[in-house]
């Protein structure tokens, strides 16, 4: 989505993220209020960001998944997930690094 030369975010987040993602394959969760729930992650030397989605396959009922939807995750890509903390499990078992925000 985003790229160093595009980044849409703020310059500060940007910075922060520069800090905290220091090798390829790092990521972090950012669930900070007031914005879009999402993975920021590095690769190859840029910093990115793709939106959790959230999706309740039944209107009428409570469940509901969190899914990602982006170029660089593969075969993780629309994978639903039932908690934040199992897709951080899945990107770690996918060689990810997970950096704590």
């Amino acid at each position: 989505m985003d790229t160093q030369q595009e980044w849409r975010g703020s310059p500060e987040d940007l910075e922060l993220f520069k800090k905290l993602l220091t090798a390829p394959q790092m990521f972090l969760i950012d669930e900070r209020p007031r914005r879009d729930l999402a993975i920021v992650y590095l690769t190859r030397g840029i910093i990115k960001k793709s939106i959790i989605k959230r999706y309740q396959p039944r209107q009428w009922l409570e469940e509901f998944y969190y899914m990602i939807d982006g170029d660089h995750f593969g075969s993780i890509n629309s994978m639903r997930f039932e908690s934040i903390a199992d897709m951080v499990k899945t990107f770690v078992k996918r060689g990810f690094t997970h950096v704590e925000f």
